[in-house]
C-alpha cells in the first residue's frame, strides 16, 4: 500500500485561519525500505493527530521550522493534521507561538481533550474525520488581536513572495517595526525577517519543482538573492540539501 498525502480545503468559516487540513496514510511496499518525506519550512504551525500510533492515537503540535525535517516512514502511517495560516494558530491554541520553539509539544498540554478527540477521529471514516476536526476547531476559536495583525502581515509577505522589507510592511500597516516583532513573537513564533526569508525560499523551491529545469542563476535572480552562491547557501540552510539535490529528490520521491 503506497503512501498518499492529500490536502483538503477548510470550510468557509475557517478559510482565513486554516491553510489546509491534510492526511498522510499508507505503508511501505515490501522490500522497498523506508519512504523519505522531506518537510520544508513554511511559516505555519500544525496540529497533527497520529492515529496509527502503537501506544494509541495521540496528537502533537509542531511550531514554525527554520530547517527541513526529514521523516523516514517504515511502518503503517495514518495521520490527520491541520496547518494554520501564519499567525492564526493562537486563535485556537492558548499559548504564545514562541512557546513552541524549538521542540514539538504534546497537544494535550494545550487541549486537555486532545486524547479524546484522537480516539474519536481514529474511529471515523476519512470524510467524517475532516468534518469532526473542523467542528472541534470552530469551538476552540477565540478572537485574538495579535493573531489578526500577524495574519494580515503574513498575507502581504506571501503576496510579495518574500520580496519585501520589514520597514515596508510597517509602513503599509501603519504600525512600527518593534510592534510587528512583538506581534510575530506572540502569534507566529518567529520574527518577520525570518518569515520573509522562508517565503522567499518557498518561492525558490516551487520554481525548482517546475518542469523544464529553470537555471539556478535565473531562480536566484528572480527570487532576489544576491547571486547563485547566496541562493545555494540559503537553500542548504533551510532545505538541508542543495538546490540540485532537492530537484533530483523531487523527481524520485
Amino acid at each position: 500500500m503506497p503512501f498518499s498525502y492529500d490536502e483538503h480545503a477548510p470550510p468557509p468559516a475557517l478559510a482565513r485561519a486554516v491553510r489546509c487540513f491534510w492526511s498522510l496514510t499508507g505503508a511501505p511496499d515490501a522490500g522497498e525500505g523506508p519512504a523519505l518525506n522531506r518537510i520544508l519550512p513554511d511559516n505555519c504551525i500544525d496540529v497533527i493527530f497520529d492515529l496509527a500510533n502503537v501506544r494509541g492515537p495521540n496528537a502533537f503540535i509542531v511550531g514554525p521550522m527554520l530547517t527541513a525535517a526529514v521523516m523516514l516512514h517504515d511502518a503503517t502511517v495514518d495521520m490527520l493534521g491541520v496547518r494554520f495560516a501564519p499567525g492564526a494558530a493562537t486563535e485556537f491554541l492558548d499559548l504564545r507561538a514562541t512557546d513552541l520553539a524549538p521542540a514539538d509539544i504534546d497537544a494535550s498540554d494545550v487541549w486537555p481533550d486532545a486524547p479524546l478527540i484522537a480516539e474519536q477521529l481514529a474511529s471515523l471514516s476519512r470524510t467524517e474525520r475532516l468534518a469532526r476536526f473542523a467542528q472541534y476547531l470552530t469551538t476552540r476559536r477565540r478572537a485574538n488581536r495579535e493573531a489578526a495583525l500577524a495574519m494580515s502581515t503574513a498575507v502581504l509577505i506571501e503576496r510579495a513572495r518574500g520580496a519585501i522589507s520589514v520597514a515596508s510592511l510597517a509602513r503599509l500597516l501603519s504600525t512600527g517595526e518593534r510592534r510587528l516583532q512583538r506581534t510575530f513573537d506572540a502569534a507566529v513564533g518567529i520574527g518577520p525577517k525570518q518569515v520573509i526569508r522562508v517565503a522567499r525560499f518557498r518561492e525558490a523551491a516551487a520554481k525548482l519543482s517546475q518542469p523544464g529545469e529553470i537555471s539556478l542563476s535565473r531562480i536566484a535572480l528572480d527570487c532576489g538573492y544576491a547571486d547563485q552562491a547566496h541562493f545555494t547557501r540559503e537553500f542548504v540552510l533551510l532545505a538541508g540539501v542543495t538546490p540540485t539535490e532537492f530537484r533530483r529528490e523531487k523527481r524520485l520521491v
